[in-house]
């Protein structure tokens, strides 16, 4: 059942932390750009290697509620983060100590992994390696083999295209948050990150809510009801905003 660590996890893991580290010490916007683009690829190989272990682990016909609880995790740390560095602004004077305490924390999550070793890849269904039947089963297994994998790569492409647009609206956002806040809705500059933790936390709750909808309903529901309340509340926030009074 085991075959080999998790070193890309590991090695994701530990160079966010790094880049957590860093981000305090750096001024110059080459360099802090350089160091939060880094930072992003490797989460996004965290992201990817937790979703395929994750799928390894459970099999497709159970990682749903999983899956949902990981990111789940996820969003809770985006709500948590400002809030943190907002209370290291105000009780110390300077955000570097919640980067260093984040990077830290990033540091120690590691050593499990490093520990860890994980599970093989699961093994090929026989129907897929091929198998006994006359030439023409074979045959016309092999075209039924070849239009399912066209329609895995259809799945695959539209699923990621998705994924561009929707992912990257709410990071997006997620990170414009604050700034938003402070331009658009004159906020102070303590309620603008509260602002951008509120937006994390309805990314939480929705994947909380997730977790026991992901074990009772099908994943095209849930994708509908989704995307039909993202068009909904998204249209909302186009709506121009009310005069001062």
């Amino acid at each position: 059942r085991v075959d080999v660590t998790h070193a890309p996890l590991v090695v994701g893991n530990l160079l966010c932390a790094l880049g957590c580290a860093t981000l305090p010490s750096l001024s110059a916007l080459p360099s802090l750009a350089a160091a939060i683009s880094t930072q992003g690829a490797c989460m996004g190989l965290l992201d990817t290697g937790g979703n395929v272990l994750l799928i390894w682990l459970q099999g497709p016909t159970r990682v749903e509620p999983y899956m949902q609880a990981m990111h789940a995790a996820f969003a809770i740390g985006a709500v948590a983060s400002p809030l943190f560095i907002e209370w290291a602004l105000t009780e110390l004077r300077s955000f570097a100590p919640a980067f260093y305490s984040i990077a830290a924390f990033l540091a120690l999550c590691s050593l499990p992994l490093a520990t860890y070793r994980g599970p093989l890849a699961p093994a090929e269904d026989a129907a897929a390696r091929g198998g006994g039947g006359g030439d023409g089963v074979k045959d016309r297994g092999e075209r039924e083999a070849a239009g399912r994998r066209c329609a895995v790569r259809a799945l695959v492409c539209g699923s990621a295209l998705c994924l561009l647009f929707a992912v990257g609206a709410e990071v997006t956002f997620g990170g414009f948050a604050t700034t938003f806040g402070i331009e658009a809705l004159a906020m102070s500059d303590g309620s603008a990150r509260g602002f951008a933790s509120v937006f994390w936390g309805g990314l939480a709750a929705g994947r909380i809510a997730a977790v026991p909808a992901a074990a009772r309903l099908s994943p095209a529901t849930i994708l509908g009801a989704s995307m039909a309340g993202s068009l909904v509340f998204s249209a909302t926030a186009c709506l121009p905003a009310a005069p001062p009074a």
